[in-house]
This record gives structure tokens, C-alpha cells and sequence, in this order.
């Protein structure tokens, strides 16, 4: 499935021949994500009144809005807060620690202990995103000292719950927490220099980043790329399609 800004969704089947053209509802202003629940229901994440928007597909039609979002929609993105894991669909709140279950309601939280944002804080936050509605990003809030720090992304794989979180002054810290081993790793970039801050693709066995040049933030290490691959690295610009970077988990 693809989404067009204005209203349609695209079928294709896996070897990406078209399908289907469909134009979604009017009701919902705004379509920004797309998720199957099940053979005919869709799940829309919305920057509308409210974020979750069930649709049915054989008859075209909105069967139920969910998680009313009105007063700071226009701030808080509801967008690359969202991952699938064991054909369940988990949502991160906006400004909280908790990760919802959309299938089945249930939540889980992360506990950063003395870290963690205080209710104070995040009331604060709140009032100021109402009050002033003068669409600061929320990392902003954590350079001004508001909240200690902003839970960005969240993923899941059968062995590690992850997550990354900005700090004050460019400060990341990625938190990989090891399902087995009931342990957390906690590192501000790998020991290459690699930082996981564009929402990547995780599977089972690997990351997968979409590479383009950059000046701060790398995703390779130029040290293990053949000189083929170098080659090819150097010789990309700005016009040239994304490269895309694999790591595997180590076994």
C-alpha cells in the first residue's frame, strides 16, 4: 500500500504491479500513515482531531476514530511513532513513556528511574504547547530544560525493545534492552561512530538505514568498505538515488 498526500491509496502486488487506486473518505483532512489490522481493516495514523482512524475497506468507509488528539495536534507529529512487531501495531504517546498496544488496548513503559520526566514537566510542556501554539519541536523543549529529554523512536525485535532518546546539546543515547538477558545496553553511538537518529528499518536480524551524504551524521564506517564501495560512496551527491546501509545483529 502507498499513500498520496491528497487522499488516495495505492495497491500493489509484491512484485509492484498496480493494483488499485482508491480515494479515501473526506471526512479525515489528513492521511499520513497507513497499517493493516486485518484482511479488510485499515488503521490511518492522522494528523486530525483524532490520531488513530479505523477504515473498513469493502465498504470505503471510517468504522471508528480513536485517541483525540485536538488542543496539540499541530506540534506533536503523530507521524514515525508507530511500528509493527509479531502482527501487533504499537503506538508511542506523545510526551509519556508509554507504548500502546493499538490490537489489544495494553501498555508497556519504559523506566528510565531518576531520569524519567517528571509529571511537573510534562504538565508544563503541555500548558506552553496550548497556550503559546507556536509549533516548537518538541527537542526544543529539552534544550530549553523542560523535560530531561525526548523519547524520539521506538522499535521492537523478538530479542530487544529499543528506543532513542535526545538529550540536552545534541546528547543521544540509544537503549537496546536485551529481552533474554532481562538487561539494558545503553550507548550514545556504536564504537565505529554510528548513530541510529533517521527512523530505520529493523527486522529479526538487521538494521537497515537509508544512506544519503551527510555532514554531522554517518551510517557507515569508511574503514570497512572495500574500495569498490568507497568509490561509489565518494562519487555520490545530492542527486543520486539513497544508498541504503545493512547491520546485522551479532548472534
Amino acid at each position: 500500500m502507498l499513500l498520496e498526500p491528497f487522499g488516495n491509496l495505492l495497491s500493489f502486488d509484491l512484485d509492484g504491479n498496480f493494483i488499485s487506486k482508491t480515494k479515501l473518505p473526506m471526512e479525515i483532512l489528513a492521511y499520513n500513515e497507513v497499517f493493516p489490522l486485518n484482511k479488510d481493516t485499515l488503521l490511518f495514523i492522522s494528523l486530525n482531531k483524532y490520531t488513530f482512524v479505523f477504515y473498513d475497506s469493502k465498504t470505503n468507509s471510517i468504522i471508528d476514530k480513536k485517541f483525540e488528539n485536538e488542543n496539540n495536534r499541530d506540534l506533536l507529529m503523530p507521524t514515525h511513532k508507530t511500528y509493527v512487531y509479531n502482527n501487533r501495531i504499537f503506538f508511542s504517546i506523545p510526551l509519556s513513556n508509554n507504548i500502546l498496544n493499538i490490537n489489544d488496548g495494553s501498555v508497556f513503559t519504559w523506566n528510565f528511574g531518576n531520569r524519567n520526566n517528571s509529571k511537573k514537566q510534562i504538565q508544563k510542556v503541555k500548558k506552553e504547547i496550548m497556550e503559546e501554539h507556536n509549533r516548537i519541536p518538541p527537542r526544543d523543549y529539552v534544550q530549553e530544560g523542560l523535560i530531561n529529554y525526548w523519547l524520539c523512536l521506538n522499535y521492537e525485535t523478538a530479542r530487544y525493545k529499543i528506543c532513542l532518546l535526545k538529550f540536552a546539546n545534541e546528547v543521544f543515547k540509544h537503549v537496546f534492552f536485551d529481552k533474554t538477558l532481562n538487561k539494558p545496553f545503553v550507548f550514545d553511538q556504536t564504537k565505529e561512530g554510528i548513530r541510529f537518529l533517521v527512523p530505520p528499518s529493523f527486522n529479526e536480524k538487521s538494521i537497515i538505514v537509508t544512506e544519503f551524504p551527510m555532514k554531522y551524521y554517518k551510517y557507515y564506517d569508511e574503514s570497512i568498505l572495500t574500495e569498490q564501495q568507497r568509490e561509489i560512496f565518494n562519487k555520490h551527491d545530492e542527486y543520486d538515488n539513497p544508498i541504503l546501509v545493512k547491520y546485522n545483529f551479532k548472534q
